[in-house]
């Protein structure tokens, strides 16, 4: 797995993640899998837009562009 981190401004940053195995082939296959989230209410939950790539069992590419103060 290889990570990137770097900050856009004061306040949001983006991590970009290359090939993440998420689960060994025993328990279940992801064949393919593609989700792209644009989360904008800092009121409920961390503002976030997501962006992900999965094939067989291994997240090819992940990109997340968040807000890095977010309390939970």
């Amino acid at each position: 797995m290889r990570t990137f981190f770097k900050k856009i401004n004061k306040n949001y940053g983006f991590e970009i993640i290359f090939f993440n195995k998420i689960r060994k082939f025993s328990d279940g296959l992801t064949i393919l899998n593609h989700n792209m989230n644009w989360d904008r209410y800092e009121s409920d939950h961390s503002p976030r837009f997501e962006w992900f790539l999965t094939i067989l069992n291994i997240i090819l590419f992940e990109l997340s562009i968040y807000y890095l103060y977010h309390q939970e």
